[in-house]
């Protein structure tokens, strides 16, 4: 695989649909910036992806207590773009 291909371009190398709409993702926002982060609560979470969601295209959660993953997926979709 060329690296002087564009994301895009590269997604379409791919038969992986995960990986497709990854590739695409950073094209679009023009970022391979991923952050991991180690949370205790669903406020803090809304929080950090509302800050930093616009630069990245991974936001991977590394603890969060059970009491806080009961309705996050609903909240999560709000600030997946």
């Amino acid at each position: 695989m060329s690296v002087n291909k564009s994301y895009t371009e590269r997604s379409k190398l791919h038969s992986n649909t995960t990986a497709k709409a990854f590739l695409e993702l950073m094209d679009r926002k023009k970022s391979n910036l991923s952050l991991a982060a180690d949370l205790t609560s669903k406020a803090e979470l809304l929080a950090l992806a509302d800050k930093v969601g616009p630069h990245i295209c991974l936001l991977k959660v590394i603890a969060l207590s059970t009491g806080s993953r009961d309705n996050i997926i609903m909240d999560g979709s709000r600030i997946a773009s």
